[in-house]
């Protein structure tokens, strides 16, 4: 029998053993460290006769646990285009340089910004050199004339604007009040805008007013012979009149 423990022999006294001896303890060794197991047949046996007491077995690893398959992921919303800026309006001057020229030039002339537009009111005697002003100020183009009816006097208001967009990007208003007589008298501004013939002859027409040195104010929607002015807001309908046309036009 073996004098030594093979677990427990110096590396020195292991290498003056014969070579059948080292692989004995190499065996044993190899055993003890796989968990504790016997031995193989024909091993020393350790000193003393005693079996040689194994060291703990290491606690088996825990099985590890399966992890849940992740859920599919929810598709990714498509995110709408986004919409391009609208365009800037052009900044507003606290007063636009043709609007301080009106104000200068004729006494009594207000103004204000009232829907984006610089409105200017004049006394009617001055609406012939407000328009002159403004059309030397870049308003060259006269888009329409409104007249209103306000009960106690009429109103004509002039849209204006500038076919030079990048020079005068604004749009002006032109106002004047007339007294609510029998036929109010105001300037024509044909010599200013020509587009104006046609607008001031409705007005003429429709409300009553005339238009002084305009080329040639008659009528222009209406018959020759029809009396009143079907804009005015004390406008009574002859309904004989009508009758009368009605049966001329039924005997042609």
């Amino acid at each position: 029998m073996p004098d030594y423990d093979p677990l427990t022999i110096s590396d020195e006294a292991l290498k003056a053993l014969p070579p059948a001896e080292r692989g004995a303890v190499y065996k044993a060794r190899a055993a003890a460290k796989a968990g504790g197991a016997a031995p193989a047949p024909g091993a020393p046996a350790a000193r003393g006769g005693a079996a040689p007491v194994p060291p703990p077995a290491a606690p088996a690893a825990a099985t590890p646990t399966a992890a849940p398959a992740p859920a599919p992921a929810a598709p990714a919303a498509v995110a709408a285009p986004a919409k391009p800026a609208p365009p800037k309006e052009p900044e507003k001057p606290a007063q636009p340089p043709f609007v301080q020229t009106v104000l200068e030039l004729i006494p009594g002339s207000t103004w204000q910004w009232r829907h984006g537009y610089a409105e200017m009111k004049v006394p009617r005697e001055a609406l012939l050199e407000a328009a002159q002003t403004l059309r030397d100020q870049g308003f060259d183009y006269l888009s329409f004339i409104t007249e209103v009816d306000w009960r106690d006097h009429y109103e004509l208001i002039y849209h204006l604007y500038s076919y030079n967009y990048q020079a005068q990007p604004l749009g002006a208003i032109l106002r004047c009040d007339l007294p609510r007589d029998n036929m109010p008298e105001v300037a024509s501004v044909t010599a200013v805008w020509p587009g104006a013939e046609f607008m001031e002859r409705e007005a003429f027409e429709m409300l009553g007013i005339r238009f002084l040195g305009h080329p040639d104010l008659r009528r222009i929607l209406l018959p020759d012979d029809f009396v009143g002015f079907p804009m005015r807001r004390d406008f009574v309908t002859d309904f004989d009149y009508i009758t009368v046309k009605q049966l001329v036009h039924e005997s042609d």
